[in-house]
Parts: C-alpha cells; structure tokens; sequence
C-alpha cells in the first residue's frame, strides 16, 4: 500500500489541489494530512472542504490548534504576536460553522 501525505496548506486552495492531483496520478492508495489546514491563506474553508470531499484524514497542526485557542494571542509568544494574532482573527472570521 502506497500512502501520501499532504501537509501545511495553509488555506492555498491551488497548491492543496495540485498536490493531491498529483498523488491521484503517481497511483497513491490512501492519503493523510498532517495538518495546518486552514490558518493563513485566502481559502481556509475550501481547503477543509476539499480534505471532507475526499474523506482524507486529517490531525490538528500547531496552526490549527491556535486559530481554534479561544485565547487569540497567547498562542504566540514571539516578536510577531500581534501580526499572528490578526491573521488568527482574520481567518476565524471567515471560517464557516461547517469548518469547525
């Protein structure tokens, strides 16, 4: 059994599709997704979608986890908190109910 793994979309509708078409024609059996769905990119519903249609599995990324923290800043310690923590929100805001 061949299996594929995808991983950090990040809400990049166009690069989640690319990768999974070309695991689709090198044949693979089953593919995973190890996370980072949603948080960052301009298509975070789609891309959870996507991984729903396909029934492919997915675990929660470091990414994941924080747009979902009910803590919106605490999940960032570093230098960029803020910059984070808005793009947090950015993204929690047009997650739908479905994606959650």
């Amino acid at each position: 059994m061949r299996i594929g793994v995808v991983s950090d979309p990040h809400g990049c509708l166009v690069g989640l599709k690319a990768a999974l078409d070309w695991l689709g024609k090198e044949g693979i059996d089953s593919i995973v997704c190890a996370g980072d769905v949603a948080n960052f990119g301009p298509h975070p519903n789609e891309c959870i979608a996507l991984l729903a249609e396909r029934s492919i599995p997915s675990v929660q990324g470091n990414c994941d986890r924080n747009l979902l923290s009910s803590s919106q800043t605490a999940a960032h310690s570093d230098v960029r908190a803020s910059q984070l923590a808005a793009i947090d929100n950015w993204c929690r805001e047009k997650l739908t109910t479905a994606s959650h």
